[in-house]
């Protein structure tokens, strides 16, 4: 297998961004605003650590991908349009205006147009790294492609949601409405945040599983059985927006949906749950055992 080297800026970035979004908790802990709201500390932290996390897991399914010439370009397009994003959104917190909607001045507006403009590219340069994994460039063994390709799919999936969810907001904005809110209380972010980590959960369950000593045809059923209940949780999150409705104000549809939703996870908590349980009980036996031996020792010296 031909290792694919082009994705160390990327990472280094990516880590960094993780780091700011960290930094900014003491920021806001120390500032005393709310959590929420338009102008929030929030932002610079979920925006830091979620675009870090995806430039690392990007990053690193790009290693796992047969090699192309332009990957290192690749590589620092998708880093540098990333970070300049979060870089604005931070800079606008800061002067203590809104990111996302603002174009009350010449300035707003064109930082509010080049979020957009780096969030598009973000989601081509994506949309050739999904591809590229789906048709037959990946290197990896076969768990960790459905993991991969599971994960890619959502935060494809996530990226679309993000740009109809502009359109939108434009749309409130104009209108002198609130672009977060669907009808009468649906969060039109729930069914963005569902998606855009299972880039993250799935290959780390992927690798747990392994590290559990989980065989590989099993670790296959319960990656798919996963990512069946990762899309039942994003058609339950866009019910309930569409609906109207807070996440957990369920009727008796989405209800139906989330228990089965919960049904699909349910192999692989238990699968994990006796792994840890197992791997403890191996521990304890292994450190009984070491404690006799010493004992042993010690009495034999005594003798």
């Amino acid at each position: 297998m031909q290792h694919n080297r082009g994705a160390g800026f990327q990472i280094v970035i990516g880590y960094s961004l993780i780091a700011v979004g960290v930094l900014h908790v003491g920021v806001w802990l120390n500032s005393g605003q709310a959590w929420e709201g338009a102008t929030s500390w929030r932002k610079p932290i979920l925006f830091g650590v979620s675009g870090g996390l995806t430039l690392v897991s990007t990053g690193r399914l790009l290693s796992l991908l047969r090699p192309w010439r332009i990957d290192k370009f690749l590589s620092v397009v998708i880093a540098s349009c990333m970070a300049t994003e979060v870089g604005i959104i931070t800079l606008q917190q800061w002067r203590g205006v809104e990111s996302h909607f603002n174009c009350s001045t010449q300035l707003d507006a064109f930082l509010d147009l080049s979020m957009t403009v780096l969030i598009a590219i973000v989601t081509v340069c994506i949309l050739v790294l999904a591809f590229r994994s789906f048709c037959g460039g990946f290197q990896g063994t076969v768990d960790e492609k459905v993991a991969w390709n599971g994960g890619m799919f959502f935060l494809f999936i996530s990226c679309a949601i993000g740009f109809v969810l502009y359109v939108y907001g434009v749309g409130r904005v104009e209108a002198g409405k609130d672009p977060s809110v669907y009808g009468a209380n649906g969060p039109v972010k729930f069914p963005h945040g569902v998606a855009i980590h299972a880039i993250q959960l799935l290959p780390l369950l992927r690798a747990v599983l392994r590290r559990l000593g989980t065989k590989q045809i099993k670790r296959l059923s319960l990656l798919r059985s996963t990512t069946a209940a990762l899309f039942l949780l994003l058609i339950y999150s866009i019910i309930q927006t569409l609906a109207g409705r807070e996440r957990f104000d369920a009727d008796l549809y989405s209800t139906a949906v989330l228990v089965l939703a919960f049904g699909l996870f349910l192999p692989v908590n238990l699968e994990v749950g006796y792994g840890l349980l197992r791997s403890l009980y191996r521990a304890g036996n292994q450190t009984a055992i070491f404690a006799c031996e010493l004992k042993s020792d010690s009495n034999a010296f005594e003798q």
